[in-house]
């Protein structure tokens, strides 16, 4: 037996006629990807898009008294804007009437304070 005796017993036959070799590199045609197929279908699950909504309604601690308690990080956001608006943070008064809309009274309240 020679050695090209030995290395067509691998191989198919259609492939020694084409000229083709089988090694590293060059895999037998019938094992090769078919077109369109891919190697793992299901594939890596994608990333969960993160939106605004889900950042703040997402459950936040939140300390109450001497308990910790949960709530949307929304909720937090407002009471803190409320605690500061009421001390006479000033940014935190036009945050809070910003967010409650233009209204008559929010002007009026902020012409009285400047």
């Amino acid at each position: 037996m020679t050695h090209s005796d030995s290395e067509s017993k691998g191989r198919d036959e259609p492939h020694a006629a084409v000229g083709y070799r089988v090694g590293r590199g060059s895999p037998p045609l019938h094992t090769r990807f078919k077109p369109g197929q891919v190697a793992n279908p299901r594939g890596r699950p994608r990333k969960k898009q993160v939106t605004l909504k889900d950042v703040l309604l997402a459950p936040t601690p939140v300390m109450v008294g001497k308990h910790e308690e949960m709530m949307p990080l929304i909720d937090t956001l407002l009471i803190r804007a409320k605690s500061r608006a009421l001390t006479g943070d000033r940014k935190a008064l036009h945050y809070l009437i910003e967010l409650t809309g233009s209204s008559v009274l929010a002007k009026k309240i902020i012409k009285a304070l400047e």
